[in-house]
């Protein structure tokens, strides 16, 4: 790769011939174009692709929900961001076809428990029911004053071919104050769009956790993960 030093060019950038001019640090530098190997992928790269892609799509999904990703900047070492913190923790648990149901939308360790009563996961809204969580989970209600319920669906077996195979819908309820004696009662709606993309799949998994707030809206700690 040659540096491109003519100060009178300025920053140049784009493709020229089977020569391509790159900016890296305000820097202009030319290298060639990529070229095609003209060899047939493996079985194994194009499935580690596919596994690649479908982790890629389920965390973009979690990193969709604004509690959520700020939670896992929370936990995320700063090097990397919180899309990269969810992807790498839920990397072994997808295949080339599937996100299995060990995957989470909270981090796996230092969850505290929650028991349900009800959940119920339709293409208009998800409706899900706890029991008090209990004084024992660490939680200082003076500081977090609010609890959110998170859940990513994951759609498959597509009733037409003009969508894609898999499919994540990010759905957030809205903010309840915290009680940790009282049951609680959460709801999720979906917009229009994603009920209609619900729709357009034949199989369903739901993703979901809990996530506490401050005041501000920061994330402090969270449930263990669910699947329904």
């Amino acid at each position: 790769m040659a540096k491109v030093r003519d100060r009178h060019l300025g920053t140049i950038q784009g493709a020229v011939g089977d020569q391509v001019f790159k900016v890296r640090s305000g820097e202009s530098y030319l290298a060639e174009l990529p070229h095609l190997s003209g060899k047939t992928p493996s079985v194994k790269s194009v499935n580690a692709r596919k596994k690649f892609g479908n982790t890629g799509k389920f965390a973009s999904a979690v990193n969709g929900l604004p509690s959520f990703k700020n939670l896992w900047d929370n936990v995320t070492p700063d090097r990397i961001s919180p899309y990269n913190g969810i992807f790498k923790a839920n990397y072994p648990f997808v295949s080339s076809s599937d996100v299995t149901d060990l995957a989470s939308i909270v981090p796996f360790v230092n969850g505290f428990s929650v028991t349900t009563t009800t959940v119920s996961v339709s293409s208009t809204e998800i409706e899900v029911a706890i029991a008090p969580i209990g004084t024992n989970a660490e939680i200082d209600t003076s500081v977090e004053l609010y609890i959110q319920l998170g859940a990513v669906i994951k759609c498959s077996d597509p009733v037409a071919d003009t969508v894609p195979g898999l499919y994540f819908i990010p759905v957030k309820s809205d903010n309840l104050s915290l009680n940790l004696t009282t049951a609680l009662d959460f709801t999720a709606t979906l917009s229009n769009q994603s009920a209609s993309l619900y729709g357009a799949y034949s199989t369903h998994k739901t993703y979901l956790g809990l996530v506490t707030l401050t005041v501000d809206g920061k994330a402090v700690h969270f449930s263990s993960g669910f699947v329904h």
